[in-house]
């Protein structure tokens, strides 16, 4: 939880220095603040398994996704 905690500050840092109050740009934010928290991992403690953690999560929500709105599209769904 701390990991994301971070990633978020990160990305409300950056809105804030760019000056650009959007999604889009928080998203970005949060990109760049991922990347940054992977690169520092090894030196802190209390990220230890967050980037890891990340791509796990965003793949069972895209799952999550598909399976719920695979037969509103007519995808087949994934068993």
């Amino acid at each position: 939880m701390t990991g994301a905690i971070w990633n978020l500050l990160l990305g409300l840092a950056w809105v804030l220095l760019s000056g650009d109050f959007s999604g889009l740009n928080l998203l970005v934010g949060m990109v760049f603040g991922y990347i940054a928290l992977v690169l520092i991992e090894p030196q802190v403690d209390a990220l230890k398994g967050y980037p890891a953690r990340v791509p796990r999560i965003i793949g069972f929500m895209a799952s999550l996704l598909r399976n719920w709105y695979a037969p509103i599209c007519g995808l087949p769904s994934i068993s």
